[in-house]
């Protein structure tokens, strides 16, 4: 119907404008986030050609800023099994994950922020994310859930 119709138009739009936005910085295709900041991930647009791994405990770390975004521009998929927290005044609504295909998070893992993918999203048993799901973005997907708590952050 033209509800639908238009709900899917508004996720194209929007996985558009993150997947165009300038990058800050470069992630190397398959790269533990976790690993590469080990004291914190700093607001701003991380690109990286392929995938982004976090398998090592991730601190978006907003410096005092309430207001500080992070948009990950991921050119393959995202497979989270480690959790991502924030630190200094960073907030859920103001996280984006926008991988090209498909999107895991990992068994009784927490998860922050929006989850905008060109394809699926999995979320694995007990994973708990705190922020959106959006799925579907340029091919028909699917957002899979197993005793999952989805906390929808406020605007």
């Amino acid at each position: 119907d033209s509800v639908s119709h238009q709900a899917r138009t508004d996720l194209l739009v929007a996985y558009t404008f993150a997947k165009t936005l300038p990058p800050d910085t470069t992630v190397t295709g398959g790269a533990d986030l976790g690993g590469v900041y080990p004291l914190g991930v700093p607001p701003g647009t991380y690109t990286s050609g392929s995938t982004i791994l976090v398998s090592t405990p991730v601190i978006l770390d907003a410096g005092g800023n309430a207001n500080a975004v992070w948009v990950f521009q991921i050119g393959s998929s995202l497979t989270s099994t480690a959790n991502v927290t924030l630190a200094n005044g960073a907030q859920a609504k103001n996280v984006f994950w926008v991988p090209t295909q498909d999107a895991t998070i990992g068994v009784g893992s927490t998860f922050y922020g929006t989850i905008v993918s060109g394809r699926d999203v999995t979320a694995k048993t007990g994973a708990v994310i705190n922020g959106r799901i959006l799925a579907g973005a340029i091919t028909a997907g699917t957002i899979a859930l197993d005793t999952n708590t989805v906390n929808v952050p406020a605007p």
